[in-house]
C-alpha cells in the first residue's frame, strides 16, 4: 500500500518538474503551480513512506512576461509590372522616284529585231519601248521621230509616245564638181561637191555625159533621213572649169530693193554677192546683221551665192514658243486675234500656218512662235503649227504631266490644267494617290467631249519628281528673291537660281516661265535656264 502511494507521489513530482521546465514555453497560458505544490504536501502529510523527504527549497517563481506576439512582417510592395515596350514604328520604305516626262526629236538609229518592243536608239539615246507605248506611223531606221518619254532617276528612258514625223518636201539647188560616180551605170550615189546625192530612175540628167571632174547643177529633194534624192542634174564639161566654191562671213552692208532679195548684196566692205532664185536663204536679211555665205567665186570680189545663213536679229531674240489649245478664232477667216490657252495672239497675212497635221479649229492643239510685243501689246504670231486635231469621239486619252492649276477653294471639282491640257473634274471622277497640289505629277485618263473638252474619268496624283537628270517644265512663278539669285517657287517646285543660270526676259511673280534644270539632292531643282513665255 505504501509502495503505491510512493509511486503516486513520485509520479506527481515528475509531472511538476516537467511542467516547471516547460513553463517558459507556455507563455500566455498560466498554470496553478501553488495548487499543485499544496497537493504534494498533503500527500506527504498522510504518512506515505518512512523517511521524510526534506522540504524543497522554495525558489521564487516569477511569471514570465508573455512573449509578445511577433509583429506581422510587412508584405513587400509588389514589383510594378513594367510598361510594355512600344513597338518601334516600321521604317518607311522610301518611295520609288517618280519619273519626269521629257520630249525630244531625232533620227531613229537602231530598232529591235522582229518587234518594236525593246530598246530603240533615237538621236543617240537609248529609249525603252513597251507594250504601253503609243506609236504613230511606221518607224524605221533613218526616219525622224518625236518622242515623249518618262525619264527615271537612273537615267533610263521609257517611251510613252513615239510619232513618226513626215517631213515636208524640201527642195535644194546647188552647183559643184562631180567627185565620184557609181561604178556601174549612173544609178546610185553620186558625190557632188560636199554632198552625196542619190540618183534613181526618176532623176532627169541633162547636158554632157557625166564624168568625174565635170561641173553639175543639181536640184534635189531632202529625204526623211536627211539624204538628198536628185530630181534634176545638168552636167557641164570639165573643160569649162567651174567657179571655185568658197565660204566666208561678214555683216550685210547693202541689200537690193527686191521683195525676194534677188540681186547684188554687199557683204563687208568689198564682197559683191549675187543672189539668185536658186540661192538658199535661212533667216530674214537686214542691213547690219551678220551672215555666213557659201558661194561660187567668179572673179576678184565677185560671188554667186549658193547659201546664206542670217544670224538672229534683235527682233528674233525676243521671240518665244509655247504650246496650247485654240480657244477662239476670228469670226471671218484666220486673220485677226486668236485665243490660245488664254493668251491673245495676233495673226496676219505674214503668219505661217502649218496645217499638215490637221485643219485649224477650236480645240486644236498647236505650237505657236510669237514675237514679244513692246509694252502691253498683243504678241504677233510668226508661225502656228497644228500638233494634233481637236479631240472627238469617246476614245479615252491619257495625259501625264505636272498639275499646273487647280480649282479655287477646297473643292477639287472644276477645271484642272495638267501638262498644258484643261481637264474637267466632276463628282464621278476617281482621284487616287496623294492630295492634289499644283506642281505634283499626275496621270489622267479622260474622255473627249463633243465640244473638244476633256472629262476626267480617273486621276492618279504622284509626288514630286525625285532626283534624276535633266528636266524641263512650264509653270507660273509663285515667289522669287529680289535679286534673282536664290530660291524661287515655280509651280510646285523649289528652284535654285545662281549666277550660272541663264534668264531670258524679265521674270516677275505671276509670269509663266519655261524652266530647264537639273535635279539636286532632296528634289531641289538647279536652274540652267529660265525663259519668260508670258508676263504675269
Amino acid at each position: 500500500m505504501r509502495s503505491k502511494k510512493f509511486v503516486t507521489i513520485l509520479t506527481l513530482a515528475l509531472v511538476v518538474t516537467m511542467l516547471w521546465g516547460i513553463l517558459p514555453a507556455l507563455g500566455a497560458y498560466p498554470v496553478d503551480v501553488e495548487g499543485i505544490r499544496r497537493d504534494v504536501i498533503a500527500l506527504k502529510a498522510s504518512g506515505v513512506g518512512h523517511t521524510e523527504t526534506p522540504e524543497p527549497t522554495s525558489t521564487p517563481v516569477e511569471t514570465p512576461e508573455p512573449t509578445p506576439t511577433p509583429t506581422e512582417t510587412p508584405k513587400p510592395n509588389p514589383t510594378p509590372t513594367p510598361e510594355p515596350t512600344a513597338t518601334p514604328e516600321p521604317t518607311e520604305t522610301p518611295e520609288l522616284p517618280q519619273p519626269i516626262e521629257v520630249r525630244f526629236e531625232g533620227v531613229i538609229e537602231a530598232l529591235p529585231e522582229g518587234s518594236y518592243i525593246g530598246t530603240w536608239v533615237v538621236a543617240g539615246q537609248g529609249v525603252q519601248v513597251t507594250e504601253s507605248t503609243e506609236i504613230e506611223g511606221t518607224p524605221q531606221v533613218g526616219v525622224w521621230v518625236s518622242v515623249k518619254a518618262n525619264l527615271y532617276s537612273d537615267g533610263s528612258l521609257v517611251a510613252i509616245k513615239i510619232k513618226v514625223k513626215t517631213p515636208k518636201a524640201v527642195t535644194v539647188e546647188f552647183k559643184a564638181t562631180i567627185k565620184a560616180l557609181p561604178e556601174d551605170g549612173l544609178l546610185g550615189e553620186w558625190v557632188i561637191g560636199d554632198h552625196t546625192v542619190t540618183v534613181d530612175e526618176s532623176t532627169q540628167i541633162e547636158g554632157d555625159t557625166p564624168d568625174v571632174g565635170d561641173w553639175a547643177e543639181v536640184k534635189a529633194q531632202i529625204q526623211a533621213d536627211g539624204s538628198l534624192l536628185a530630181l534634176e542634174i545638168e552636167v557641164k564639161d570639165k573643160e569649162n572649169p567651174p567657179a571655185q566654191e568658197v565660204d566666208f562671213k561678214g555683216p550685210i552692208t547693202a541689200l537690193p530693193e527686191t521683195a525676194d532679195y534677188t540681186g547684188v548684196w554687199t557683204i563687208g566692205c568689198c564682197h559683191q554677192v549675187t543672189v539668185t532664185t536658186s540661192t538658199i536663204i535661212s533667216g530674214t536679211p537686214e542691213v547690219g546683221l551678220f551672215v555666213e555665205v557659201k558661194a561660187l567665186k567668179e572673179g576678184p570680189g565677185a560671188f554667186v551665192a549658193l547659201e546664206i545663213v542670217v544670224e538672229a536679229s534683235p527682233a528674233e531674240q525676243n521671240r518665244y514658243r509655247f504650246e496650247g489649245t485654240v480657244e477662239a478664232l476670228p469670226s471671218n477667216g484666220l486673220i485677226g486675234q486668236w485665243q490660245i490657252n488664254g493668251q491673245p495672239v495676233m495673226v496676219d497675212e505674214n503668219t505661217i500656218i502649218d496645217q499638215s497635221n490637221g485643219p485649224i479649229g477650236v480645240g486644236v492643239k498647236v505650237e505657236v512662235e510669237v514675237q514679244a510685243p513692246g509694252g502691253d501689246g498683243i504678241p504677233a504670231a510668226i508661225r502656228i503649227e497644228v500638233l494634233h486635231p481637236a479631240h472627238s469621239g469617246s476614245q479615252e486619252v491619257e495625259i501625264r504631266g505636272v498639275i499646273e492649276s487647280l480649282p479655287e477653294g477646297e473643292s477639287l471639282l472644276g477645271t484642272w490644267v495638267v501638262a498644258g491640257e484643261e481637264i474637267m473634274v466632276d463628282a464621278n471622277t476617281e482621284i487616287h494617290g496623294v492630295t492634289p497640289q499644283v506642281g505634283l505629277w499626275a496621270i489622267v485618263k479622260a474622255v473627249p467631249q463633243d465640244d473638244g473638252s476633256l472629262l476626267a474619268q480617273h486621276i492618279e496624283v504622284k509626288g514630286h519628281p525625285h532626283e534624276g537628270s535633266l528636266v524641263e517644265f512650264t509653270a507660273q512663278v509663285i515667289s522669287m528673291p529680289d535679286g534673282l539669285i536664290g530660291e524661287w517657287q515655280i509651280g510646285g517646285y523649289t528652284v535654285m537660281v545662281d549666277e550660272n543660270t541663264e534668264i531670258e526676259g524679265s521674270p516677275a511673280v505671276g509670269s509663266m516661265v519655261k524652266v530647264e534644270a537639273t535635279i539636286g539632292e532632296g528634289g531641289v531643282l538647279l536652274a540652267l535656264k529660265i525663259e519668260v513665255i508670258e508676263q504675269g
